[in-house]
């Protein structure tokens, strides 16, 4: 995790990405914003491109730099149509649905046109023939097989920030089946989950210890709602249901219900 420490950081590479940073591995990384991203900045280079994300300010990120790399930041893409499973830019279909998907799109633009000035030319075609095939399951993703059942791996407020920016932007109000790992920042995650207003809200505990207990999940969602193992959840999305069912709060969650629905691991 992180970059300093990442195994990742033992290579030696032409160019580099940082696409966003936010507050998460904190007793690993840092306690704040600027701490983390001195981390995540030392897979950077002297003299070699650094590709920002959009959200990334290069005036913020110089000073936290302990080498000197060319700066090069992503202007944002905008969409011709936001859809819950996709969007649409410049007449593509991509997959990966939401506004913060569309940043992930536009810095791997900017990481491309890097590698071209590189002597690595890729075709604008053959980028958007990957672009279009490309899925990423546990991303708001579709569950082959359980019709509108979607998963989405937020495990912490930014993600989770993302994902309810995304249904209030489509004006989806699904049906939140949520758990999470008790070391989270569970408040926080909640905080942004109900700012999308979801139709209903039932809560699963895992069997591993790493799970928030049903006394923390009930005391931040409320203590009437439904609890479920993982088997009777897994049950249940399998029942036809009217609406989205929107699955999220952990990739640790979403592998077991996968394990438990015979689809393996996400």
């Amino acid at each position: 995790m992180g970059g300093r420490w990442d195994a990742t950081n033992a290579a030696d590479p032409v160019l580099t990405i940082l696409t966003n940073v936010e507050m998460d591995h904190m007793r690993y990384l840092g306690e704040t914003r600027s701490a983390i991203a001195r981390e995540k900045l030392c897979t950077a280079r002297t003299g070699r491109p650094l590709v920002l994300g959009p959200g990334l300010d290069p005036a913020w990120v110089w000073p936290l730099l302990e080498c000197r790399p060319v700066l090069y930041p992503a202007p944002r893409l905008r969409a011709d149509r936001l859809a819950w499973d996709h969007s649409l830019v410049q007449g593509h279909r991509i997959p990966l649905a939401g506004q913060h998907q569309l940043d992930n799109l536009a810095t791997a633009w900017e990481a491309l046109r890097g590698l071209d000035r590189l002597g690595f030319p890729i075709t604008p075609e053959a980028a958007w023939a990957g672009i279009e095939a490309t899925t990423w399951p546990g991303r708001l993703w579709a569950v082959p097989g359980l019709p509108g059942v979607f998963m989405d791996g937020a495990h912490n407020p930014h993600g989770a920030r993302s994902l309810a920016a995304h249904a209030r932007a489509t004006s989806v109000k699904p049906h939140l089946f949520f758990s999470a790992m008790g070391d989270k920042d569970l408040t926080g995650m909640k905080a942004e989950l109900s700012t999308m207003e979801p139709t209903s809200v039932t809560l699963v505990r895992g069997d591993n210890p790493r799970y928030a207990t049903v006394e923390v999940l009930r005391a931040l969602w409320g203590p009437g709602l439904e609890v479920l193992d993982i088997a009777a959840a897994a049950q249940r999305l399998r029942e036809p249901a009217a609406g989205i069912r929107l699955v999220c709060g952990s990739l640790y969650f979403i592998g077991d219900l996968l394990r438990a629905l015979g689809q393996g691991n996400p």
